[in-house]
């Protein structure tokens, strides 16, 4: 898989760049606008069943200026900046703008951040310092591509050349910047195979894969993860680690009606080595296969077929109702709480369904 490649084309509205500060001698507040054109033939964000990954509407960027790289970074940290992205999805184009004090600049800052914004595990993850971001449990998948904003892409540092300017100490920027991403996760694509025809013709709703190994204990399939943004350092294996929000069932909703037999179901993991409970479901049934090691790697698509077993289940979830009636009992229902009154907090399961197999309708 390719890596993105942009150039940003860095100027700075440096009106005041020449001009002294104040006798009080406060720092002031610069902007400096960024524009960020992604090179055509780059890697990009959503595979499309071809050589290349394609830009979606919507793409947006947490981009980040700093006057050092990753952990080392200055202590009065700047804060990222959404660069979202413009029309031309064939020839995007990436704007926004960054802000500091002037007193934090100097001849030579670093550029870096992260795809896609929301990847920010929280308000306060954003800032320079908290490298944390969020792999989603919860994933959209089409026939021929994986839910892009799960794929979280690392911008690996690079400088950006100032020109000083003025006595205050002040720079102003004209650089062009080639910038690459790195995939921060793993990808996969299941494919189904050796269904009975009637069922295989069913169109898949959703796909639950859980793991079930010592190992999704420390390294969960999804969660918060801290990602070290040091220069030559964001390739490693070791530049994520999981931090915290463990999750270890990815939920899959499919996009469009597919049929079971035909469907592609992609999705984006933290690299591992898993033993899963994979259940995949359609309007009527349920079909659960257990398996051992499913490898996931950094970057790399996996794409295992689910050849049905005699030893894999399937059930049907179809309720039926024929003869059978439910009444609202309000008495019961609406149960007395202090002054208010709401539902009973409980659960009443009735086995509905005359299917052998069949789920209880709770």
């Amino acid at each position: 898989m390719k890596k993105v490649i942009l150039t940003i084309a860095a100027i700075a509205a440096f009106c005041s760049c020449a001009k002294e500060l104040s006798n009080s001698q406060e720092p002031k507040m610069y902007t400096v606008d960024l524009t960020l054109t992604v090179d055509k033939d780059a890697t990009k964000t959503a595979y499309d069943g071809d050589s290349h990954i394609k830009w979606l509407a919507g793409d947006d960027l947490a981009v980040m200026i700093d006057t050092k790289s990753g952990s080392q970074s200055h202590k009065g940290a700047y804060r990222y900046s959404q660069f979202k992205i413009g029309s031309d999805l064939e020839n995007p184009v990436f704007s926004g703008s960054m802000t500091w004090m002037d007193d934090q600049a100097q001849e030579q800052m670093w550029v870096y951040g992260f795809y896609p914004f929301s990847a920010c595990a929280s308000a306060t993850e954003c800032a320079i310092h908290a490298k944390n971001v969020l792999l989603p449990g919860a994933q959209t998948f089409t026939a021929d591509s994986w839910d892009g904003k799960a794929d979280v892409m690392a911008i690996e540092p690079v400088q950006l050349e100032g020109t000083p300017g003025g006595t205050s100490g002040n720079y102003s920027w004209a650089s062009d910047l080639t910038v690459k991403f790195a995939h921060v996760f793993g990808f996969g694509c299941i494919s189904f195979a050796g269904l009975p025809e009637e069922l295989g013709a069913e169109e898949l709703k959703k796909v639950f894969i859980t793991a079930t190994n010592a190992e999704a204990a420390t390294n969960p399939m999804a969660g918060t993860f801290a990602v070290n943004f040091e220069e030559n350092v964001i390739n490693a294996d070791n530049a994520v680690s999981y931090k915290s929000n463990a999750n270890n069932t990815l939920s899959l909703t499919a996009a469009e009606a597919v049929a079971i037999k035909d469907s592609k179901v992609w999705f984006v993991a933290n690299p591992g080595t898993y033993d899963v409970t994979i259940q995949a479901m359609t309007a009527d049934h349920k079909i659960t296969y257990q398996r051992t090691g499913l490898k996931i790697e950094r970057a790399k698509i996996a794409k295992p077929v689910l050849n049905l077993k005699d030893a894999d289940v399937i059930s049907s979830t179809a309720v039926d109702v024929t003869g059978k009636s439910w009444k609202h009992n309000a008495t019961a229902a609406y149960a007395a709480s202090g002054s208010e009154k709401f539902f009973t907090n409980g659960k009443n399961v009735v086995n509905w369904g005359t299917l052998e197999g069949c789920d209880p309708m709770k």
